[in-house]
């Protein structure tokens, strides 16, 4: 039986055979659990992506030239976010106006950390264009020592190739709460989310979005055609969807705002059935009662 591992898919590739010939090869699985939505970020802003991994407190790409960064999945899996050459060190200047340092140090601020963080060491990284087809896509079984973040074990089991695109499997409706990140990347990409396109466009419903920077909420229905797959992909390309105060909320912190949004679904109903738009309604009216909607937030 032939071993199809980490180690044989890349050697398919220039960029790496020389690096596993020869140990130069570092593995890193960020899981930033303690940063809230920060995991989230990283998997969606490639950029943010780089600088956070690039910005280390010990010399550990000493001597390596490919750097593969993964993000965390359910227990032991992890998910290749992207790959980045090594061109050594950078000065503190010319790292801080890299593309992606704003909003990284933005995000820094927000949660309370120093804009600046502590680390000594600063690498120029490079993303590996040849390996961008196998981004957001690559699953390996990162092992059981999982709280080592980075390794230079590259004989790990490859438990998926997920499809282009692919966010995550739809977990059920009621269990629906995803950020805006994650709505945007499956919205852009159907056929890598199949069973949420699916799912969303045969369905009609209420949802809430929440605006986790203040706590803040809107209360929402879907009735029209496509469901609420054709109302989320209003939120997925505008941020607000022409509502009134979300927009004035993109207007006046701008357009990367929204990214403090989630989404969440509290009542479906089958687009095909005998439901009446009145009884949806119904439904969005009772939840905005519940939860003070009128009075407090943002309907």
């Amino acid at each position: 039986m032939v071993n199809f591992n980490l180690r044989s898919l890349l050697s398919h590739y220039p960029s790496t055979q020389d690096a596993i010939d020869n140990n130069k090869i570092r593995l890193v699985r960020h899981n930033m659990k303690r940063w809230e939505g920060f995991n989230s970020i990283l998997r969606f802003n490639k950029e943010v992506l780089k600088i956070f991994t690039a910005e280390q407190g010990n010399d550990i790409y000493k001597d390596k030239k490919i750097i593969l960064a993964f993000s965390p999945l359910s227990g032991s899996r992890a998910l290749l976010s992207s790959a980045f050459f090594n061109n050594g060190n950078i000065s503190r200047m010319a790292f801080e106006k890299s593309p992606g340092y704003k909003e990284y140090s933005e995000y820094r601020k927000s949660i309370g950390e120093k804009t600046h963080s502590k680390a000594q060491w600063l690498y120029n990284l490079e993303v590996c264009s040849d390996l961008t087809e196998l981004f957001d896509r690559v699953v390996i079984d990162w092992g059981k020592s999982a709280i080592s973040w980075y390794q230079n074990n590259v004989d790990k089991t490859i438990s998926e190739i997920m499809p282009d695109g692919f966010v995550m499997n739809f977990p059920g409706w009621d269990k629906v709460n995803i950020t805006h990140q994650e709505l945007k990347a499956i919205i852009n990409k159907p056929d890598g989310n199949s069973d949420w396109h699916e799912f969303l466009s045969r369905h009609h419903g209420v949802y809430m979005l929440l605006d986790n920077k203040t706590g803040r909420h809107y209360i929402g229905s879907a009735t029209g055609k496509d469901g609420l797959w054709g109302r989320w992909s209003g939120y997925a390309r505008t941020g607000h969807n022409n509502n009134k105060y979300l927009k004035e909320l993109v207007d006046k912190y701008g357009e990367s705002y929204p990214e403090n949004f989630s989404y969440s679904l509290h009542h479906v109903f089958s687009a095909g059935s005998a439901t009446r738009n009145e009884v949806v309604k119904n439904y969005e009216y009772l939840l905005m009662k519940k939860m003070g909607s009128r009075v407090f937030q943002l309907n």
